[in-house]
């Protein structure tokens, strides 16, 4: 069974598929960008993901501004307040990990509060196994 038949007669369930790259969503009079992340150009430097990152932000933001963007695809955990978040892998460190050069990190979903007055005040990592498994 698919997650749609499932809650389909939910009321608290809404599916929203995206047509394009990004898919944004208003949460507590936030816009919010999701986006898987391969989007992003990053060449393996020294300074990590984060410069790349802001410069792709700053370009989509001149053509429709977001409060946030959430994504993934770097396999690596990343808050950077207040703008974006990259969540981690569900999988944990993998041959792809290997293959972009990313930090070991263990198996994670992304945990995020959004404030009406405040925006985005917590992004955690959930980690899926105990520590040292």
């Amino acid at each position: 069974m698919t997650l749609a038949k499932y809650y389909a007669k939910s009321k608290r369930v809404h599916w929203r598929v995206g047509k394009g790259y990004h898919n944004t969503v208003e949460i507590m009079d936030r816009k919010v960008r999701f986006h898987h992340g391969d989007g992003l150009r990053y060449m393996g430097g020294v300074g990590g993901i984060s410069i790349p990152v802001n410069k792709a932000i700053a370009a989509w933001d001149r053509i429709e501004t977001a409060d946030f963007d959430i994504f993934g695809h770097w396999h690596t955990f990343l808050a950077h307040y207040p703008k974006w978040v990259s969540c981690g892998s569900l999988m944990g460190y993998s041959e792809y990990s290997v293959e972009i050069k990313a930090e070991f990190q263990h198996p994670t979903q992304t945990f995020i509060v959004i404030d009406r007055n405040y925006g985005m005040t917590c992004a955690v990592p959930i980690f899926l196994k105990k520590a040292g498994k």
